[in-house]
């Protein structure tokens, strides 16, 4: 679909699909997203409750490099004006001021294709009432509460 929709703006697309350890290995690995050896790739992304979270993921600090291969900024985006703006946003405490700064860095991932968000996922949990001890948090979800499972009559 999505070389489809590429097509029809005259944009000619190869699918190539790669083994996953191609492109998700680490830097050190030669990892197609970790090097940037790529053109263009589709991947998910999401879950933030705070952009300051997503937002940070494409600052110059967090490029995998030879020094610091674990970094995750696949996208490879590197601009220290954003990094500036980010960090400002994440530490701004008045919500107005929040937003404006988020805007702003919206209009840059605009301006400069720095990511094509298509979609945002959601998480959603249930369970049956008579399951007990169930906590839900925003990092694990119901998993770390596990061991205090139980079942009322």
């Amino acid at each position: 679909m999505m070389q489809q929709n590429l097509q029809e703006i005259g944009i000619e697309t190869e699918i190539v699909n790669v083994p996953s350890n191609i492109i998700f290995g680490g830097f050190s690995e030669g990892g197609a997203l970790a090097t940037g050896n790529y053109d263009i790739s589709m991947s998910r992304d999401g879950n933030y409750v705070d952009p300051a979270e997503w937002m940070s993921n494409f600052t110059c600090g967090v490029i995998p490099t030879e020094e610091k291969p674990n970094g995750v900024t696949l996208g490879h985006y590197c601009d220290p004006e954003f990094d500036a703006l980010a960090q400002q946003a994440a530490a701004a405490l008045d919500p107005d001021q929040r937003a404006e700064l988020y805007t702003q860095l919206a209009q840059t991932f605009h301006d400069e294709r720095v990511a094509v968000p298509v979609y945002s996922s959601t998480w959603g949990w249930a369970w049956n009432q008579r399951l007990q001890g169930v906590s839900a948090d925003y990092w694990g979800g119901i998993w770390p509460s596990v061991a205090e499972w139980y079942l009322s009559e």
